[in-house]
């Protein structure tokens, strides 16, 4: 029995330490995309029918997936642009410490 507890926790930790290392995968971009459709902070806000305090605090916080969409959406773009997308991410192993090379293809 406490061996399959050890395993659970093993696994959960496992999954903590992946879901970590994975948010410097994927990481938001939405500042350099308001730059890049030669916009601003303030315009996008007005688009989206709040203020521009509450969008600088979603793109500098965690946010949410419907803000997200509301972003992309006044941005017109699709959401998977506001992301940036890395080709190789190192993460540690759980149980070594070793890097882990993963590329992403």
């Amino acid at each position: 029995m406490i061996y399959f507890i050890l395993i659970i926790l093993e696994y959960i930790f496992f999954c903590i330490i992946f879901a970590l290392s994975y948010k410097t995968i994927y990481m938001l971009k939405i500042k350099e995309v308001i730059k890049d459709k030669g916009s601003s902070v303030q315009e996008i806000a007005k688009r989206m029918g709040i203020s521009s305090p509450a969008l600088s605090r979603a793109i500098n916080n965690n946010t949410t997936v419907e803000m997200l969409e509301r972003i992309a959406k006044a941005l017109d773009i699709g959401i998977i642009e506001l992301f940036e997308h890395r080709q190789h991410a190192n993460i540690k192993c759980p149980h070594c410490g070793n890097d882990l090379n993963i590329k992403i293809e």
